[in-house]
């Protein structure tokens, strides 16, 4: 299509040879360095590979469970089913401001559970 569009004409055939081995070395080259290239799968590609097993018994859920009632109860119903703190004050019949505190409380019981990282420790 380049070839096509060229409006001046070859010097000589050699001129014309080189210039489409040029054109097509940065023809490919643009399409190598495309962001579609690297959003894209072909399709023998992306049905060969295995969908990642999802456990649904996760660390972080059987960290959860070793909870107490009062947060593992709060956690579940917003991490895990999806809930907002509004919704569960009126599910469990107290404040949401309970549900708040509650949550945040459940939050650092967890991470030590979990053994992660707290703000305040000194690495």
């Amino acid at each position: 299509m380049k070839a096509m569009d060229r409006e001046e004409p070859f010097q000589s055939p050699e001129h014309e040879k080189a210039w489409l081995l040029r054109v097509t070395a940065n023809a490919c080259k643009d399409v190598l360095k495309s962001p579609w290239r690297t959003r894209v799968c072909a399709l023998d590609q992306c049905a060969a590979a295995a969908a990642p097993e999802t456990e649904p018994e996760g660390e972080v859920l059987s960290a959860v469970n070793e909870l107490p009632e009062l947060y593992r109860t709060v956690l579940y119903l917003y991490y895990y089913e999806g809930y907002q703190a509004r919704e569960i004050a009126e599910i469990l019949g107290v404040p949401a401001a309970t549900v708040h505190t509650r949550l945040a409380r459940g939050r650092e019981k967890l991470k030590t559970v979990l053994g992660g990282f707290s703000y305040g420790a000194s690495v």
